[in-house]
């Protein structure tokens, strides 16, 4: 079952990858959690006349995703390698309807499943309810250590040294380019190390607004994702160390970087207005960039799928700009194994199967995701031969060694609703930038005096 570059692109091109955050949105960082190398789980005891084992999974895609197929066939290659059957049962929903789903079943002292697919703004409340598994145990079994995955990417799933699931797809943050759009205006692509300054002199030579042509376009642009970025890269922070107080709302260097940030729509109006006010509808799943309205789109890295069948070889990458730092927010969904499942080593089992070179390099499922979480997957010439003739690598190099969480906090969604209100007031020029993002952390703070004691991180 090698995997050629025909079957490759086909399975890419329907991914739609990690965007939890069409959902809503995520980014704060402590550093990667050490790992605690306590007694691995006890193996299950096993007879010579034992059915099947059977072992039920919560899908992250739908029957009708393209990504289902793919995925099971990736799972009927584990039942013959694990000697075991997989119920695969299709969860993917936006709506929280998952999330309410695993709560109503543990309440009721059941498990629906053996492993759930999650998001960041689930797995902390999760984790300290006792409704998942804390993961670190595991790991004394391998084959996998939590070094094998990106650093920022497991913070999103730990709350202090405890981990609460691992990975399946990640990735994160990229500038999305069209070459064909900076050599028209006459720009050249800029190295990896690039700076702010090289942004807003690029932007203004990429926009023409009589031509309805812009540099940029920012999506998912909160302090959880995007906007988090720019305030970390301008050296400034987000949440203090223990994640119980939300600084960045009087820190100096996050206020910076987001008055940069939104400067750039109403100070340099380089960035491009919504499609309304552009006085065009775009065709159903296309964007800014793909009907050439903007040069430049920043975004999560599962947006190339949707990009390339438009821009063609046109499509390259950038990492985000640097400036006191580069920084650069990584994350995507993970698989958490529930405390109630009554087959979690065999869990365990599978989540590390999936992880191997069979798995991650001779089925479907490779073509199914956003982008593989074990760094040598990420970075394998296999992942990579799609990518051939753009810096796609620039990017993931930034992403292991300044990667960053989704400001992770349990309070989840909760958190992020803040975030997003005053974000969102603060683009659209309805306060100022230091209005806002005070008023955002005060809300912020608020909701973390409310947090139970049991939950402060140890």
């Amino acid at each position: 079952m090698t995997l050629t570059r025909r079957s490759l692109l086909g399975a890419g091109a329907a991914a739609g990858g990690a965007a939890l955050l069409a959902a809503c949105g995520t980014a704060a960082t402590t550093g990667a959690p050490k790992d605690d190398m306590a007694e691995a789980p006890k193996a299950e005891e096993k007879t010579e006349m034992m059915e099947t084992p059977v072992l039920k999974i919560s899908n992250y895609h739908a029957e009708e995703d393209p990504r289902w197929k793919a995925l099971s066939e990736t799972f009927a290659v584990a039942e013959e390698s694990l000697g075991i059957e997989i119920e695969a049962t299709p969860d993917r929903t936006f709506d929280g309807g998952v999330f309410a789903k695993r709560n109503t079943e543990f309440a009721a002292g059941e498990a629906g499943v053996d492993i759930t697919y999650n998001q960041v703004n689930w797995a902390l409340k999760w984790g300290l309810t006792g409704v998942i598994e804390e993961l670190t145990p595991y790991f004394a079994k391998g084959p996998r250590s939590k070094e094998d995955y990106f650093a920022g990417e497991l913070v999103n799933w730990s709350w202090g040294p405890n981990l609460y699931g691992v990975p399946f797809q990640s990735g994160g943050e990229v500038f999305h380019v069209n070459k064909d759009l900076l050599t028209q205006a006459g720009v050249d692509m800029p190295p990896p190390d690039w700076t702010y300054e090289d942004l807003l002199d690029m932007s203004r030579k990429l926009t023409n607004e009589e031509e309805k042509k812009w540099a940029l376009v920012i999506y998912q642009n909160y302090v959880f994702y995007m906007m988090g970025t720019w305030m970390y890269n301008f050296g400034g922070q987000i949440l203090n160390e223990t994640k119980d107080k939300a600084l960045y709302g009087t820190d100096p260097l996050s206020l910076e970087g987001a008055q940069f940030n939104i400067d750039l729509a109403l100070k340099h109006r380089v960035i491009a207005p919504g499609a309304d006010e552009i006085g065009v509808e775009f065709a159903t799943g296309t964007y800014h960039i793909e009907n050439q309205f903007a040069a430049m789109e920043n975004n999560g890295i599962y947006r190339h799928n949707g990009i390339r069948p438009h821009l063609g070889e046109a499509l390259d990458f950038l990492p985000p700009p640097k400036g006191l730092d580069q920084r650069v927010t990584v994350l995507g969904n993970a698989y958490s194994i529930l405390s109630l499942s009554e087959a979690k080593d065999l869990a365990w089992d599978f989540l590390m199967w999936f992880h191997s070179d069979e798995s991650m390099l001779e089925t479907p499922h490779f073509g199914s995701i956003a982008w593989p979480p074990v760094i040598e997957y990420a970075t394998h010439p296999v992942w990579l031969e799609p990518f051939k003739g753009t810096r796609v690598t620039d990017v993931v190099d930034v992403w292991i060694s300044g990667g960053h969480d989704a400001m992770i906090v349990p309070e989840g969604t909760e958190a992020w609703g803040i975030d997003i209100e005053w974000t969102r007031k603060a683009i659209s020029g309805e306060v100022t930038v230091p209005e806002a993002f005070r008023s955002s952390a005060e809300e912020m703070n608020v909701l973390f005096s409310q947090r139970p004691a049991e939950w402060a991180m140890s």
